[in-house]
């Protein structure tokens, strides 16, 4: 039975598939190698595409000794999937090989380490690159013998559908397989679908009885209507310089689109498919017309200049995408649900951008190869022009990063692309010129004039830097009333600074990194952040004589390390070289990060230098930007703690900056599991009003407690007192918790560990991004009016006046704000200074309140209870039990509670917080739970604070099935109530035995 054509284009769309799951993938793996996404994924396109050419050069050279093609393909396939299936394991010896052995072993010699991890990296990935590359000739062949009268149009068909498949592979492996199965688990996938079409096709082709191959050509190069020309030659400078613009078009245009959708992994990928997805279409649109074509090489040429045009075009789409960009975030409700939806925008911007250029692409490489089969080279021309095609595109990829863009910039980057496929174009019409076509003669020189207008346009045309540094993708909005200070394309970022009033902001692809108040006497709260970074370790081991930072930033965290008198040597590790310059603008305040002899700062990645220098630290650093950023949440991850542990003296700590907004409790909970399976103890600090938190762990024992230096004149005293911390109790209040609390609450919150290669915090950052989420729950515990963390951590309280008021800290003015509400009750004389803001709306909620307390109209007023609910707001979580106590007296001998009747639900409420103000967690239990027996409506407030003190007081009781009731309403509850959600997880972890029984006992 003859199987029809349409079988083997269906398999060669699988094949496509799978092919783009291993270019994907290939990249998630090697930026765990390399240390940086946009590294990994030149690496991989580089040796994808150098792999083709291979292959192809090798089927090229042996496959008109094959009578039967489609069963080399099978086996092709067939070895394809073993590779995959083995990928892992051996991924995992080979990086091991490099850190344990290769690297340290040329420790003196950063380019030798280059050259190791780099051809490592290559050799992991190579052979089934080059096994890849066979496909597409062997195929393309095999279908040609096997069906002889299908021409060009097989040759299109087959390249349309392998490159589409090849979009739903790019896909499927970001956006479902990663997400389900982790990477071990999408190669596998990959791998078995090879296997698979390997028995499909083998079965298919088996017994074919195919004709010999022909030699000579069916089209005469004097036929073409062209100049004499080597046409062999011809067509492979051809394939080489398409590939190589083409390339040149996908990395300026990845670079481009990370301005404007982010430099996520989600975003990389998109843009990937879109290029693919091109490139596909014009395969298909060329599948009808490639046999027709009376002049092909003009016809080529017209679509070289076309390619051109389009790709400077795609300069002013990018210009324009910002405004779409901007348009869209601001008509569309920033929620989970609608991610899809700005990812389906995303690609869509993508796709707008690089149609048109991709498009002409796509249409290159099928025309050229039938050319190629039609000139005396015949079936072996599939072959050398895919791999001329390859060869070009991997000198595009390297000329790209490490010449052109840094040197020119992405917008001329395109243009030198444009220019190369112009002038190829030109040269292709200028051999179809005849000598007596008056029409030929006048064409070329006007499309010369109109091709020259378009590449001049490029060049006259510039972007204004304050939209590119704007972070479109982030907020929504344009910068304002901002001054560009400096941009720079450089090899992993675009990296810009740009001053707003007195402040100036470092962006890496428009994302913020680090920003800093300019005038000595004012500080940010990412100041503060980046200060206490330094400070913190100093404090937890002020022995230090050895640190390290990954991450530069503005150089202020280095800057604050160096305060320290004791610390011999600083190296702050920083991957793109275009940062240190930058934050160059940062002097003074970072002075210390360029002037200090012992500061050394190193362009490499963290896990290289590490291995490299094979030197242990009593301070190791972690500062990296957000999680979302593509490569960064490698960072957060189980297998990078178990490496940074080998670099630890025995008393070290290690510091993690971990940013609390545009993430969600979930995710934070994977870092924190991560952590706590490494290292065994952490405390959590908060550095501001809880969008970052810094983690100081230990790998043995327990960390040290913080001493502040004491003699007068200290650096590092100075750098704490410009943040208001100037004693112990100022530090403490920073203090969120420990381990032995936050360990078992976030094993409640998730299982999930992140990992290298179940990456957790990759796949869902981008989506909490745009979400705009935040786990600010974590720091907002600290000032629940169910006071959890006080009752639970009661060594940790500080009483009112035992620490500096200041402004800039939310806990501290709330202490403040608890403190004159105190004192106004107890009939102190207070001056309400308005050192937080706060002076109106405290006077007005006290004068309302006292009137309430002396008017209240009955004992079951809705209005009296939510007003001693918002009392306990303002009290329970911050002041001392003695003036809490003396809080409810004055509130229960009150003209109103007094004229409520015995049992009034008035005077359960204030008994209810008599109870929680002395920590009696049984009387606390009941009350609580006789209120939320009452069948009336209270209103969600009020709801929640009950169900909440019923939790609390039941999981110090042994009432198993009365928990389990609770706990059912609390989840019914708490789901639309996600600040109280992290604070009944701690509840949890307590009733389920997770932290030691004692804790509560303690607190008593």
């Amino acid at each position: 039975m003859r199987i029809p054509i349409h079988v083997y284009f269906v398999l060669f769309l699988l094949s496509g598939f799978s092919g783009l799951i291993y270019e994907s993938i290939w990249s998630h793996y090697l930026k765990l190698f390399l240390g940086h996404a946009a590294f990994a994924q030149t690496l991989v396109l580089a040796m994808f595409m150098g792999g083709l050419a291979i292959g192809s050069a090798l089927s090229a050279k042996f496959s008109h000794r094959w009578k039967n093609l489609l069963l080399g393909y099978a086996l092709v396939e067939g070895v394809i999937g073993v590779f995959a299936l083995i990928f892992h394991p051996m991924f995992i010896s080979t990086t091991e090989l490099a850190f344990d052995t290769l690297i340290p072993l040329f420790s003196d010699s950063p380019f030798m380490i280059t050259v190791s991890k780099w051809g490592l990296a290559s050799l992991i990935i190579l052979p089934q690159s080059i096994l890849l590359g066979m496909t597409f000739p062997f195929m393309v062949a095999g279908v040609l013998r096997k069906y002889p009268s299908a021409g060009g149009r097989a040759i299109s068909t087959l390249y349309f559908t392998n490159s589409f498949g090849g979009v739903f592979g790019v896909l499927a492996s970001s956006f479902i397989l990663i997400q389900n199965m982790g990477l071990p688990g999408t190669i596998m996938v990959a791998g078995l679908i090879n296997i698979a079409l390997a028995l499909a096709v083998w079965l298919l082709s088996a017994g074919d009885d195919l004709p010999a191959v022909r030699k000579e050509p069916t089209v005469s190069e004097a036929s073409l209507n062209i100049s004499p020309v080597n046409m062999p030659l011809l067509l492979l400078v051809i394939s080489l310089l398409t590939g190589l613009s083409s390339f040149m078009y996908e990395i300026g245009w990845i670079r481009m689109l990370s301005l404007v959708l982010g430099s996520s992994t989600h975003s990389f990928e998109l843009m990937l498919a879109a290029f693919i997805l091109g490139l596909a279409l014009g395969g298909w649109w060329l599948r009808k017309r490639i046999d027709l074509l009376e002049n092909p090489v003009r016809f080529l040429g017209n679509v070289q200049i076309l390619m051109g045009i389009a790709a400077i075009a795609s300069l002013l789409v990018f210009h324009y995408s910002f405004d779409a960009m901007e348009m869209f975030l601001s008509s569309v409700y920033r929620k989970e649900s609608n991610y899809p939806l700005f990812l389906f925008f995303s690609g869509f911007l993508c796709f707008i951008m690089m149609l048109p250029a991709t498009f002409c692409a796509g249409m290159t490489l099928p025309l050229i190869t039938k050319l190629a089969i039609n000139s005396k080279v015949g079936e072996r021309g599939i072959g050398y022009i895919y791999a001329s095609n390859t060869l070009g595109a991997i000198t595009g990829i390297f000329l790209s990063v490490h010449l052109v863009m840094p040197l020119l910039g992405l917008k001329l980057l395109i243009t030198f692309g444009a220019i190369i496929d112009i002038i190829l174009g030109l040269f292709l019409l200028g051999l179809c010129i005849k000598q007596n076509d008056a029409q030929s003669r006048i064409g070329l020189p006007a499309t010369v004039v109109v091709v020259f207008a378009v590449v001049m346009s490029a060049f006259i045309f510039d972007y204004d830097k304050q939209r590119l540094s704007s972070g479109i993708f982030r907020l929504g909005t344009f910068l304002q009333d901002s001054e560009n200070m400096y941009y720079k394309d450089g090899k992993t970022s675009t990296v810009s600074v740009f001053k707003q009033n007195l402040s100036i902001t470092l962006s890496n692809n428009g994302k913020p990194d680090a920003s800093i108040f300019m005038n000595p006497d004012q500080y940010s709260s990412d100041e503060c952040t980046q200060t206490l970074v330094g400070i913190l370790p100093l404090l937890h081991n002020p022995g230090a004589e050895h640190a390290a930072i990954i991450g530069m930033g503005s150089g202020l965290s280095t800057h604050a390390l160096l305060a320290s008198s004791r610390l011999k040597q600083v190296d702050t590790i920083e991957i793109e070289a275009a940062v240190v310059e930058a934050a160059n603008l940062f002097r003074p305040k970072s002075e210390r990060a360029y002037t200090d002899e012992r500061s050394v700062i190193h362009i490499d990645d963290a896990k290289t230098f590490f291995t490299a220098r094979g030197r242990e630290y009593d301070i190791i650093v972690s500062e990296p930007p957000n999680p979302w950023v593509s490569g960064v949440s490698s960072l957060f991850t189980r297998e990078f703690y178990q490496r940074v542990k080998n670099h630890m003296t025995q008393d070290a700590v290690f510091v993690q900056w971990l940013q609390l907004y545009e993430i969600d409790i979930d995710l934070v909970a994977t870092v924190f599991n991560a952590l706590s399976s490494e290292f065994s103890d952490y405390l959590v600090y908060a550095s501001n009003n809880g969008g970052d938190m810094i983690i100081i762990a230990t790998k043995e024992g327990a960390v040290s407690e913080a001493r502040l230096p004491t003699e007068p004149g200290n650096l590092i005293t100075e750098s704490l007192s410009n943040y208001g911390i100037n004693t112990y109790n100022d530090l403490r209040l920073h203090l969120v918790s420990s381990k032995q609390i936050l360990g078992p609450a976030f094993s409640v919150v998730s299982d999930l560990v992140n990992s290298d290669y179940f990456p957790h915090l990759e796949n869902g950052a981008a989506r909490a991004r745009f979400a705009q989420s935040s786990a600010d729950e974590l720091f907002n515990m600290l000032m629940y009016k169910v006071p959890i963390m006080r009752t639970i951590q009661s060594d940790m309280n500080i009483d009112s006046g035992g620490y500096t008021h200041t402004n800039a800290y939310r806990l501290s003015a709330n202490m403040h704000s608890a403190d004159i509400i105190y004192k106004s009750l107890m009939g102190e004389n207070v001056v309400d200074n308005n050192i937080d803001g706060r002076k109106t709306i405290r006077s007005d909620f006290l004068t309302l309140f006292r009137h309430q307390l002396e008017n209240c109209p009955n004992d079951e007023s809705l209005q009296t209870a939510t007003m001693l609910n918002n009392l306990a707001s303002y009290v329970l979580p911050y002041l001392s039990q003695g003036q809490l106590e003396a809080v409810w007296h004055k509130v229960e001998t009150s003209a109103c509670i007094e004229n409520a009747g015995p049992g009034s639900e008035l005077r359960q409420w204030v008994a209810l917080y008599q109870a929680i103000s002395r920590r009696d967690f049984e009387q606390t239990k009941i009350l609580s739970e006789t209120l939320l027996a009452a069948p009336k409506d209270r209103g969600k407030d009020l709801s929640i604070f009950l169900v909440t003190a019923a939790l609390l007081g039941n999981y110090s009781s042994d009432d198993d099935n009365r928990a389990a009731i609770l706990q059912e309403w609390g989840d019914r509850l708490l789901v639309s109530s996600p600040e109280t959600r992290f604070a009944t997880a701690i509840l949890a972890s307590l009733r389920d035995g997770r932290v030691d029984g004692d804790t509560l006992a303690d607190s008593h």
